[in-house]
């Protein structure tokens, strides 16, 4: 069997070295080539994870990532959420959602499946004491704010644990319902047996690369995807940049889905449901992306949330809600080149930097001067280090598919729905026979439908 992987990204990567191990014919092709590429002198970021990514250590010793180069962490990446009094009962009830998918009937339709996990959640809560069921009604109904003013966490703890569940989606943490919110944004720390990261994958990215070059896979690094045809309902072949053609019995997505239909397959004719699903005005996030350059700064830089007080956070909220952006945009800062100083040259400092809130009318490239004013604003006053250091600042938009669900006081329970339940994942009903969607991309590696899509889809091809 022949396989392509479209995306070099990590899911894409962990599919393929599992699929190559076991002597399948495995080639990997970019399809724009811009996560590594130099975004100024000497400068560029790659994959990174501002939302925790969890990695199975399973899969660490099978695909022998520290043999090429990476290392668990020998601290653990801080858990924020665990400081909340109700910390155990919010663990219940992520083991009841992840459940779900277990004894769910085989509905053909998503209505029905969602009916059924109503019902199914009652009955399960009610083996919960008075508390755990208290807890689910409060998770549903109010708001973030409301749930978190009810406990005895400083003013910073708070800031920080909203800023986390935000991060990169629309929430809106007034709204009722918004509570609901923690569940997702804590999940990847509650994985047993895995290794929870955040900032740079390049040492992880790398690894992965060596590993499956290892395990037999083509990598074809020199030229990127130019063109996709279909052909009766799959995937046919890939037209690459230099006119070559190449072709494979299946294709394994490792994108952004909404970059790849209206860059690649615009006029290919979907299903309405579908097409809804990834058209672009659907998944625009109010928040954009950034990469930073900063030059003669010698000392480290951390990688940090800049969401001081709640009063900050409202007021950048507020500001979206007038039209426009924040003019003080809540900020989640990785520093890519502490860990990795291949990343930059020597005497700069590499940070890649997402910002919210901002309205989608307002992220087009004749905004960018101002977005980047914005955000520059708040690092040099923030980040002292920063002030007067800044030599470039890159602003593009976030990927489509990047942050969680979003809690803006409609429906928060077929939210967390979407959130745990495979049937609501974009990958569910990807339109073509002999495709499967792994990954949404740069930065989109802890996303909750794809965290462990790439070792699901070589269970699937190897079995």
């Amino acid at each position: 069997m022949s396989v392509i992987v479209m995306g070099q990204h990590i899911q894409g990567l962990i599919a393929a070295t599992l699929i190559g191990q076991k002597g399948h014919q495995v080639t990997m092709v970019d399809l724009d080539n811009q996560s590594y590429n130099e975004f100024y002198d000497g400068c560029k970021t790659g994959d990174v994870a501002h939302m925790p990514f969890a990695i199975p250590q399973s899969l660490v010793h099978q695909l022998d990532l520290q043999s090429y180069g990476f290392n668990v962490p020998k601290e653990p990446v801080p858990n924020p959420f665990e400081k909340l009094p109700f910390y155990d009962g919010l663990q219940l009830l992520l083991e009841m959602f992840h459940g779900l998918n277990e004894f769910r009937p085989p509905y053909n339709e998503k209505a029905w499946r969602d009916t059924w996990s109503n019902f199914e959640i009652g009955r399960v809560l009610s083996g919960y004491d008075q508390k755990i069921q208290d807890l689910f009604a409060k998770s549903a109904t109010v708001s973030l704010k409301e749930l978190l003013d009810a406990t005895d966490l400083s003013v910073k703890d708070k800031s920080e644990i909203s800023a986390c569940c935000i991060l990169g989606s629309k929430t809106d943490p007034n709204a009722p319902g918004s509570a609901a919110s923690l569940l997702p944004a804590m999940d990847n720390f509650n994985k047993n047996d895995h290794v929870v990261l955040r900032g740079s994958l390049h040492a992880l990215t790398r690894a992965l690369k060596q590993s499956a070059m290892a395990a037999g896979v083509t990598i074809i690094d020199d030229k990127t995807v130019s063109k996709i045809i279909t052909e009766d309902g799959n995937l046919h072949l890939l037209e690459l940049s230099d006119g070559q053609k190449i072709a494979a019995d299946n294709y394994i997505i490792d994108y952004d889905p909404v970059s790849l239909f209206t860059t690649y397959l615009e006029d290919h004719p979907l299903l309405p449901a579908f097409r809804n699903r990834i058209t672009p005005t659907k998944n625009e996030k109010t928040c954009m992306h950034a990469k930073i350059v900063l030059e003669g700064v010698t000392d480290s830089i951390a990688s940090q949330m800049i969401a001081p007080t709640w009063d900050y956070i409202t007021t950048a909220i507020d500001d979206m809600k007038k039209g426009g952006g924040s003019q003080h945009p809540i900020l989640s800062v990785v520093n890519c080149s502490a860990d990795n100083a291949t990343l930059t040259k020597d005497g700069h400092v590499v940070l890649d930097v997402v910002a919210q809130y901002f309205d989608t009318d307002v992220q087009g490239d004749d905004n960018h001067d101002a977005l980047a004013q914005a955000v520059k604003q708040v690092v040099e006053q923030e980040i002292p280090l920063a002030d007067g250091a800044i030599k470039t600042i890159k602003i593009m938009k976030s990927p489509t598919q990047f942050g969680q669900p979003n809690f803006v006081g409609m429906m928060p329970l077929l939210q967390l729905f979407k959130a745990f339940s495979g049937h609501h994942g974009l990958a569910y009903d990807f339109p073509f026979e002999n495709v499967m969607l792994v990954g949404y991309g740069d930065g989109c590696a802890p996303h909750c439908h794809v965290f462990d899509g790439g070792a699901r889809a070589a269970a699937l091809f190897n079995s």
